[in-house]
């Protein structure tokens, strides 16, 4: 369960994703080796989506100390801020059919029932739709209300409200394209599009002369650059799903959204996990300092690509294999995957640390004072590696409610220390307060799903068979 910061709209390519789903010009994605072994599948699956998001967190990279050292530490803070507001409430508005779209789908894709497929991508379209727009109208209104005409932070929050639909939009579109089997390029739009548009938009406005950029119209580009992000994706899913279109819809509305409940308190948790920290900060600090700490996070996060490739890898496969009664080909590999994930993991950390001073100097000066942090934000994605994707385990085999349990805990233990640390420590303070939830989190994920599957994803199950077999052997 590795940190999956939420770029602050910074993750996305060119124009040309709209194309990747013709076979001929497309990334490896799982769809090209479905009647491949287990660990084909897991491998190309994983190199794709590590491709994408290792460029598109290059792209976001750019794209925020663009904007950092156009808006300056104080205006990109408060940009940071309330995009993080933007994200949660996204996230709240998706009803965890994006976790539902990926399991269901994989599912029926498996026994080919094209009027269920059918039914639950209209549906979930329906449903996040309207909830994403309602949310926006309140959050909107609420933001309007309670801050002052005069606050710099209403005008950011205003035009940040307009994008919650279209990020949650963005979200289901991502699902469905990757419980298909195209997981690359599911990401594509997000990943690679959207931060090259808004890294552009900002280059464009530098080259009128004009120095008047602040925080709402940062938000105003990024609006516009997921607004384009959204109709090439739509343009993608619509080919991928094109042997569905003529089916009649079938649709469980009530049976969903009930499955889909502890989905989505699995998201929002998610979010608030890795939210928290940048929310509070801005709340009990500065806005400054969230903003110093959420360009620490993206670079931290570098370190759990490798994890995060394999956990969007897993997520169909698991669902397919558990729906089809194939288990057994998965649970040999989970300990080699875990494995190669931690070694893997380890050795982007430690570059990320070494070069941690200069990388954080090309946003500012003002953002060198992050280095304090980042060794502690990347260890917890070494700590998290090696507890294995026991999150996707339980989520993808029908165990969402006790999922849900614990990343409630988990939540209210992040906020709890971040709420007594970071007024102590600052920036420190946000930064422990994510490594001691990483651990406790990981921890009883881990428990959890040894006692429900029977085993679990960490490190710690095949040292120890290697430690039993080294017994017997003597």
């Amino acid at each position: 369960m590795a940190r999956r910061r939420v770029s602050t709209g910074l993750s996305a390519r060119l124009p040309q994703a709209a194309l990747a789903v013709r076979p001929a010009m497309k990334l490896p994605d799982l769809r090209s080796v479905r009647g491949a072994g287990i660990g084909r599948q897991l491998a190309v699956g994983s190199a794709g989506t590590l491709l994408v998001r290792g460029c598109g967190m290059a792209l976001a990279a750019v794209t925020a100390a663009l904007l950092a050292r156009a808006l300056g530490s104080a205006d990109y803070g408060r940009y940071v801020w309330a995009f993080a507001w933007v994200n949660i409430l996204a996230l709240i508005a998706i009803m965890g059919f994006d976790r539902l779209l990926v399991r269901h789908l994989s599912d029926y894709l498996a026994h080919d029932d094209r009027e269920l497929v059918r039914g639950l991508l209209v549906r979930s379209h329906q449903l996040v739709a309207f909830a994403a727009l309602t949310l926006a109208a309140v959050a909107g209104g609420i933001g309007y209300l309670a801050l002052s005409g005069d606050d710099p932070q209403r005008r950011v929050f205003l035009v940040g409200a307009a994008l919650v639909p279209v990020l949650a939009l963005n979200l289901v579109r991502q699902a469905a394209l990757q419980a298909h089997g195209w997981v690359a390029t599911g990401r594509l739009p997000d990943d690679i599009l959207r931060p090259a548009l808004l890294g552009m938009a900002v280059i464009a406005v530098g080259m009128t002369g004009s120095d008047s950029l602040d925080s709402a119209d940062a938000m105003g580009l990024h609006l516009g650059a997921a607004v384009i992000t959204f109709a090439v994706g739509s343009v993608a899913l619509r080919r991928v799903t094109s042997a569905t279109r003529d089916a009649a819809p079938t649709t469980r509305s009530r049976v969903w959204l009930a499955e889909a409940a502890p989905l989505w308190w699995v998201s929002i948790g998610a979010i608030l996990l890795v939210q928290a920290d940048v929310v509070l900060l801005g709340l009990l600090a500065t806005t400054e300092q969230a903003g110093i700490y959420e360009v620490v996070s993206r670079l931290a996060a570098v370190a759990g690509l490798v994890e995060f490739g394999l956990g969007a890898a897993m997520s169909p496969l698991v669902a397919r294999l558990w729906a089809t009664g194939e288990r057994e080909q998965l649970v040999p590999r989970i300990g080699r995957i875990t494995s190669i994930g931690l070694f893997a993991t380890f050795a982007v950390a430690a570059l990320v640390v070494l070069s941690g001073e200069p990388v954080l100097g090309l946003f500012g000066p003002e953002f060198e004072r992050g280095t304090e942090i980042l060794w502690i934000l990347a260890l917890s994605s070494v700590l998290s590696a090696a507890a294995g994707p026991n999150g996707v385990l339980l989520s993808m085999t029908g165990h969402g409610r006790p999922a849900a349990r614990l990343t409630s805990v988990a939540v209210v233990i992040n906020v709890a220390c971040n709420l007594v640390l970071v007024p102590l420590l600052g920036l420190q303070g946000a930064a422990w307060s994510w490594l001691i939830t990483v651990v406790v989190w990981n921890a009883m994920f881990a428990v959890r799903a040894r006692q429900l599957l029977g085993f679990d994803a960490s490190i710690i199950a095949p040292i120890w068979r290697l430690l039993r077999g080294y017994r017997a052997s003597r």
